[in-house]
């Protein structure tokens, strides 16, 4: 679990250094991540512990003072392990403005969406 939550801090940390190419999340304090995991579908069972595995370290780095100094917060959407919900669900994420994206458990369902979050995060 500590491995879990050096390497979710380490790319939030990485993340939060890029958060200002085309960031338009409301509060500069906090660091928004959109997580992209399947929470209903034959494959819930396996998102449902993604989601609580990240909410797990989210709570524990916002409780030892954050990423340079900011909280984070999670934007959950149910890509049902589908590829149509998941570009759905990425839409939904783009549409929130947040800082970067963390998830995603099938690749028939996530590939369609990285053109998606391509378009909308590259080149500042």
């Amino acid at each position: 679990m500590r491995k879990l939550i050096a390497l979710l801090a380490a790319s939030i940390l990485l993340a939060a250094l890029f958060a200002g190419c085309g960031s338009t999340a409301p509060e500069e304090d906090v660091i928004n991540i959109g997580v992209l995991a399947p929470l209903s579908g034959d494959e819930a069972f396996y998102g449902k512990d993604m989601v609580q595995s990240y909410r797990l370290a989210v709570e524990e780095i916002n409780a030892a003072g954050g990423v340079l100094g900011r909280q984070l917060a999670l934007y959950e959407v149910d890509d049902e392990a589908d590829s149509n919900a998941a570009v759905q669900a990425a839409a939904k994420i783009i549409s929130r403005g947040v800082d970067f994206v963390i998830g995603g458990y099938a690749s028939g369902a996530i590939i369609p969406t990285m053109q998606q979050f391509y378009d909308e995060t590259c080149c500042c």
